[in-house]
């Protein structure tokens, strides 16, 4: 809805503070409902340990499947940051309107609804890992095809990138978060330590640090390619920014994809 927003609102500077004001409300009413709603949730009484922070980094990345699958998620979650670029393609390269941005988030975001049901199914099948990495792989050729999108290609095209992609994502969403409990699991075997809530909190915290590493990258690829800045006028950007941008958009998360299928 974003996107559409912004059309809505006229665009310009403006229309970004309506859609901040329009989204506050929700995010703000999300975040009271999930608090009430898990507020008398059964729990269990455990003995509790405390350990340095230090002390706690050290005996996670003993862990080493679970340091395995903190560097994939910090990797391959770095694809999500890069997602910055999607407006700077689709006004620069496309030649697209938001409402256009917005409803290929659609089709992407419906995929990550209906695809789980296929890689559970998969997963049952192939294993988790194998299912993970099939999840990755489908992604690299959707990435790689926006680098021959141009302005005037049939918008079904937009849209079916969208519908592969949010597949793949779903996937490797759902693969990333089932192995974390096996993870925890195997730590608990290792060492008779209930330790989910370490865990938890360094699997989250790496991916917000990598969405925000992907975003700053974004920036300073545009920034070291010559992207112009400019606020409510339209300016026409350089060469070297236009290819700036088709390259964060199609070989950078083509690449990272790769790299996550290797770790």
């Amino acid at each position: 809805l974003g996107p559409k927003l912004l059309d809505a609102f006229g665009g310009g500077a403006s229309a970004y503070v309506g859609m901040a004001l329009a989204f506050a409300p929700i995010v703000l009413l999300a975040g009271v409902i999930a608090t009430l709603g898990t507020a008398h949730a059964p729990r269990l009484e455990r003995s509790t340990a405390h350990y340095s922070f230090a002390e706690q980094v050290r005996s996670a990345v003993a862990n080493r499947p679970f340091f395995v699958l903190l560097m994939v998620k910090f990797v391959t979650l770095m694809s999500l940051g890069t997602q910055a670029i999607f407006p700077f393609f689709f006004q620069r390269i496309l030649g697209v309107s938001n409402s256009v941005l917005g409803n290929y988030f659609l089709s992407q975001s419906v995929m990550m609804l209906v695809a789980p049901s296929l890689w559970l199914w998969t997963s049952r099948r192939i294993g988790k890992k194998a299912t993970f990495m099939t999840a990755l792989a489908i992604s690299v050729p959707a990435w790689l095809s926006w680098h021959l999108a141009s302005a005037g290609n049939p918008i079904w095209q937009v849209y079916l990138r969208g519908l592969i992609i949010g597949t793949s994502g779903s996937g490797i969403i759902l693969m990333g978060q089932s192995l974390l409990p096996d993870t925890m699991e195997y730590d608990f075997l290792r060492t008779g330590l209930r330790r989910e809530g370490l865990f938890a909190a360094l699997y989250t915290t790496v991916e917000k640090l990598s969405g925000a590493i992907g975003v700053s990258l974004v920036g300073a690829i545009l920034g070291a390619y010559g992207y112009v800045q400019s606020s409510g006028v339209a300016v026409d950007q350089p060469a070297s920014a236009l290819w700036a941008i088709r390259f964060i958009m199609a070989v950078i998360p083509a690449v990272i994809s790769l790299v996550g299928m290797i770790a």
